[in-house]
């Protein structure tokens, strides 16, 4: 009888640990398939000339200016013509919007999970420049009915010598302008690039184009994505793992009570498993705070800075805006490579000369903003003026000179936005005399 009963306890635990291994190769082949599957399924939407969408142009006419524009389809081609005439206005333009907005379902559409976009466009005119791409998105926070201007601008700008053809524009560098934020006083949670409800594409002839006739031809603009957004899968396979954890360790609960001698062996075990699943939790976390190239915060890092503030009202906090002196003529003369390896090294070299308590994030391209908690404006401008220091001095690679300009504000009863604002005005002011300084917000002149 106690050999039978026996026999019978080992077929049932070498049955159930047969049941195991094919549920975990189970785990094992959805986790590979859905990661092939985010690698190369795709989905794209286009814009070209068979298109069912409305389109429109616009010029700086109502602002002051003396463009003009038009658009005409030709050989399976949007024409778009734009003469920047001579006038007293700063930002002369032309624009071509594809409109997305569906009236039926009273909403655009949702780029969130598209990764880049790519356009087929070229200037054909003698006169030639860069283009800016924009998405234009509407949330009820901020946009107002009617009022177009009031759809957040995504924006990323093509110069003339990157204006290949097709050329690539990866979402994830569009940007928010700050003038755009200041205007709609957009609170801080919304102030990020936003593609959940697109109701526009627009192509922007460059920000400092110069008068004369232009004529650009569009053929196709392909915006490219993932059918669940990288973050949305990552949480659903870690979701997945964790539960399946967490069957095994009630099940190894269970056995433990059965077999006391096997307790120690299946606490280590589950011990193991808790460490990877913190592990690669930590891992999802770092990923979504952290600028990829440098390591510094980005802009969802840097906002619990922010958050906090607001609920220790009484303690002080400045920040400094930075931004590299003439980053674009490193690019251009030395190459993008040696740039990211600028930027990398800025970072650290900002990093190693800053207090424990101060918070560093790449805020966009060669702009930073480092965050000073517990500091008033008078130790801000000391810490950005030691910083300006040790840039101009350190020896870079290739003999590089490099300097970098600095704009300091102290926080007072306002918006984030405002107070960020007010910083990056600063820096404008410091470029503005002639870089390689610090200037504090409210003063025109140097710190």
């Amino acid at each position: 009888m106690t050999l039978q009963g026996n026999t019978t306890t080992i077929m049932q635990i070498t049955l159930t640990e047969k049941l195991k291994a094919k549920f975990a190769i189970i785990l094992l082949s959805i986790t590979l398939i859905a990661l092939l599957m985010q690698t190369f399924f795709k989905k794209t939407y286009v814009i070209d000339t068979n298109s069912a969408l409305t389109y429109s142009v616009r010029d700086d006419e109502s602002q002051g200016g003396h463009s003009r524009v038009a658009v005409h389809v030709k050989d399976n081609k949007f024409i778009f013509q734009c003469t920047i005439g001579e006038s007293d206005f700063a930002w002369p333009y032309c624009e071509l919007s594809f409109h997305l907005f569906n009236s039926k379902r009273n909403q655009g559409l949702d780029f969130s999970k598209f990764t880049h976009a790519s356009l087929w466009i070229e200037y054909t005119s003698e006169a030639k420049d860069g283009i800016r791409f924009q998405t234009r998105n509407y949330d009820p926070v901020y946009s107002k009915p009617g009022l177009e201007r009031s759809l957040k601008f995504n924006v990323a700008e093509v110069h003339a010598d990157f204006l290949t053809n097709p050329v690539t524009v990866p979402l994830k560098y569009l940007s928010v302008p700050t003038w755009w934020l200041e205007e709609f006083q957009v609170p801080l949670q919304k102030t990020l690039v936003e593609l959940d409800d697109t109701r526009q594409i627009v192509i922007v002839t460059g920000s400092n184009i110069a008068p004369g006739d232009y004529t650009i031809e569009i053929t196709r603009i392909a915006l490219q994505g993932k059918y669940i957004a990288d973050n949305t899968l990552y949480l659903m396979l870690l979701a997945m793992w964790v539960a399946a954890a967490v069957l095994y360790v009630l099940d190894k609960l269970r056995s433990a009570r059965k077999e006391v001698h096997l307790s120690r062996r299946h606490q280590k075990d589950l011990e193991s498993l808790v460490q990877l699943l913190n592990v690669t939790k930590h891992e999802l976390e770092h990923k979504l705070t952290r600028d990829s190239l440098t390591g510094a915060l980005n802009r969802d890092g840097v906002a619990k800075v922010f958050e906090y503030k607001q609920s220790h009202k009484e303690q002080d906090l400045s920040v400094i805006f930075i931004d590299i002196d003439h980053f674009k003529t490193i690019n251009d003369t030395h190459g993008h490579n040696l740039g990211d390896k600028i930027l990398i090294q800025f970072a650290q070299l900002l990093t190693q000369n800053t207090r424990e308590g101060d918070v560093l994030a790449r805020w966009g391209g060669e702009e930073f903003l480092l965050a000073c908690p517990n500091t008033d404006l008078q130790h801000a401008v000391s810490i950005a003026e030691k910083l300006r220091n040790c840039v101009a001095q350190y020896k870079w690679q290739n003999n590089i000179t490099i300097t970098a300009s600095f704009g300091v504000a102290q926080m007072q009863q306002e918006l984030a936005t405002e107070f960020i604002g007010r910083a990056d005005e600063a820096l404008y002011t410091a470029k503005a005399l002639g870089r390689n300084r610090v200037v504090a917000a409210g003063s025109e002149l140097e710190a």
